[in-house]
């Protein structure tokens, strides 16, 4: 049952770690417009998040996840967002960012938000 639900969660997942994890010379150019880099960050995060409290909250098989399903998605999403600039920092091509970890948060704590205004 973990699975089932979670299966958009880890489809949007890969999809977060290859285009964040690609190198610099892969990405298309965003036409000199940093602010975009930032929105993207946040609504990737904030789907994310959003289908994470979702998965986890219709899972039977971790009733500890299901119970606390928004604490686990937060957590779990700042902490790739870290991750990942690490990983980005280790990266010959990317870089680390700290305004990349704020605006990947802020985006979780979105997901968390609409998540609360659709479903409680």
């Amino acid at each position: 049952m973990f699975w089932r639900h979670n299966v958009l969660t880890f489809i949007w997942l890969l999809f977060i770690l290859l285009a964040t994890l690609l190198p610099g010379s892969e990405l298309p150019e965003a036409g000199g417009v940093a602010s975009i880099d930032k929105t993207i960050h946040t609504g990737i995060f904030a789907v994310l998040t959003f289908v994470m409290i979702i998965g986890f909250s219709k899972q039977n098989a971790f009733m500890s996840l299901k119970r606390h399903s928004t604490r686990y998605a937060l957590i779990i999403a700042i902490f790739l967002g870290i991750a990942i600039e690490i990983l980005q920092f280790l990266s010959k091509d990317r870089s680390f960012e700290w305004a990349d970890i704020a605006f990947d948060a802020l985006g979780a704590f979105i997901g968390f938000f609409v998540f609360f205004i659709i479903y409680k």
